[in-house]
């Protein structure tokens, strides 16, 4: 197949295919670049894509191999879990998450950094997250919510991808289960950040003007927040 060498993303392997109607670019789990593109359109289409794109790939291609890192025993998850991993004689995996600890069991037989471990390591790691998220997060929410005068009607959890929080225009916060993995003056401001849209939904100047007054230093905390992803952070 061949292959374009681009100066920032490095290798981007090139499919052709006769159902493509367009030139699209696709990123895998560790963050390689391929893209595939119609039989008669030329190259030069995916360098031009990639040059209008690499804002966006640049974020992805962070969250991809972000969530891709290898997971290893004694490692911290979230903010007060362990990871426990051990091989024994079983012949299936099992995850329990208990007293503060991911204890993950694989057959002994398996690669502990091959991807059917990682991957079974990563949902142990989830879970946890998931744990402390529910504990913590409604908790702390009300809190900021109660201090800065703020109403909002419920709170979903998820494990997106691309963003931290949301909020609906009926007044729904939603959370990442990954906010656990920040430092604590990074998960507060983006549960003021989503509290503040119950004001104001867009990124216009009167929220961002909502924002500073429940949190003057904002705009070094949004700087601090973009060395972070959103997909789990080990």
């Amino acid at each position: 197949m061949p292959k374009i060498i681009d100066a920032e993303f490095g290798p981007v392997t090139v499919h052709r295919s006769p159902h493509a109607r367009s030139v699209r670019l696709r990123i895998d789990h560790l963050g390689n670049l391929s893209a595939c593109l119609p039989p008669r359109v030329p190259l030069s289409a995916v360098k031009l894509l990639l040059g209008s794109s690499r804002g966006r790939l640049r974020k992805m291609i962070a969250e991809a191999r972000a969530s891709s890192r290898p997971l290893s025993h004694g490692q911290a998850i979230g903010s007060s879990h362990r990871l426990e991993v051990r091989q024994t004689a079983a012949a299936t995996p099992s995850c329990r998450v208990a007293d503060l600890t991911v204890v993950i069991k694989l057959p002994a037989g398996w690669d502990v950094y091959g991807e059917p471990a990682q991957a079974f390591i990563r949902q142990g790691a989830k879970k946890a997250l998931n744990k402390e998220a529910r504990a913590h997060l409604p908790r702390r929410l009300a809190y900021l919510a109660k201090t800065g005068g703020f109403a909002y009607q419920q709170i979903r959890f998820n494990d997106a991808r691309s963003r931290w929080g949301s909020c609906s225009s009926k007044g729904s916060i939603g959370l990442n289960i990954n906010l656990m993995s920040l430092p604590p003056h990074l998960i507060d401001y983006v549960l003021l950040h989503e509290l503040c849209h119950t004001r104001h939904l867009h990124h216009g100047a009167d929220f961002w003007k909502s924002v500073e007054v429940v949190c003057p230093d904002f705009k070094s905390l949004r700087r601090e927040l973009k060395h972070y992803q959103p997909g789990y952070q080990p």
